[in-house]
This record gives C-alpha cells, structure tokens and sequence, in this order.
C-alpha cells in the first residue's frame, strides 16, 4: 500500500511524503499496515498499488505496524450518516 501524508502538518509550500507499506490486517472494520506515519499524517490517503483509493489514516501507532486506517465503505457510511 501507500500512503500519504504531511508530517508535522500541511505547508501549501511543502509537497506531501509518500511512503510504502503492507496491509497486515483488516480486523474490525480497520486496516492495518506498516506505513511509518508520523504526526500530521492523519486524514491523509491510503493507496493500494494500483492507485485506487481504499482508505484514510485514522490513528497514529506508537510502533510502526500499528497504523491504523479507515476503510473507504466504512468511511463513506459514516460520513452520510454525519450528515444526516
């Protein structure tokens, strides 16, 4: 997978980091992967290799292969209901 994101937080005149990883679960409607994310990466996308969309970081692990991330069908479902 691949994520992206602007460690420490977005600078319009600083590009996004894109950083390679693996998906190592899918438990509970939450993606796991090894992505080394930092602060200021939440919210940002994850890739799978073909380029589609397939999730957005949520949580920020203390160690490397605790990142967490939103399923973009569990994403959308939420997002409709918080509009409602």
């Amino acid at each position: 997978v691949m994520a992206v994101g602007h460690p420490g937080g977005w600078q319009a005149d600083r590009p996004a980091v894109v950083r390679i990883g693996r998906l190592l679960r899918n438990i509970d409607s939450t993606l796991i992967t090894d992505c080394a994310l930092i602060g200021g990466d939440s919210g940002g996308p994850l890739f799978d290799l073909e380029g589609r969309l397939i999730g957005i970081h949520s949580r920020i692990g203390v160690e490397v292969d605790e990142n967490m991330h939103v399923p973009l069908d569990v994403f959308y479902k939420s997002h409709e209901r918080l509009i409602r």
